[in-house]
């Protein structure tokens, strides 16, 4: 969104722009009362904290998709599932986990990959 307003500033139209976000990820991950219900302060802070991140991320994704046209505004993200977030865990096992979640993003967003690919090009 800054880097929209930055272009916006310095005379470029929508027309002109076109915005890829690529995200760093969402989590999947319910969290249920059973779960939760005798967490402490310290055991919701890295919730609260995906929370809050994707909130942001979410509230942008609309802002832009709605301010720019669906062929000049391009969202990729992955899903982290089973908890999967942590990207400083360099284990091998979690390195290989990561990389199946990147290409399974890839393969998921081909549609949009190519489309861009025909914007820029």
């Amino acid at each position: 969104m800054c880097a929209f307003a930055h272009a916006q500033s310095l005379g470029f139209d929508e027309d002109d722009m076109t915005v890829v976000s690529l995200g760093t990820g969402s989590i999947s991950k319910d969290l249920t009362y059973d779960d939760t219900k005798d967490w402490g302060l310290v055991k919701w802070a890295r919730p609260l904290f995906d929370i809050t991140s994707q909130a942001s991320n979410l509230s942008i994704d609309w802002q832009l998709s709605h301010i720019l046209r669906k062929a000049h505004y391009f969202r990729i993200t992955p899903v982290f599932k089973d908890g999967r977030s942590a990207i400083d865990d360099a284990r091998p096992e979690n390195m290989a986990a990561v990389r199946e979640i990147g290409l399974k993003m890839i393969e998921e967003n081909s549609a949009v990959i190519d489309q861009l690919c025909e914007r820029i090009s």
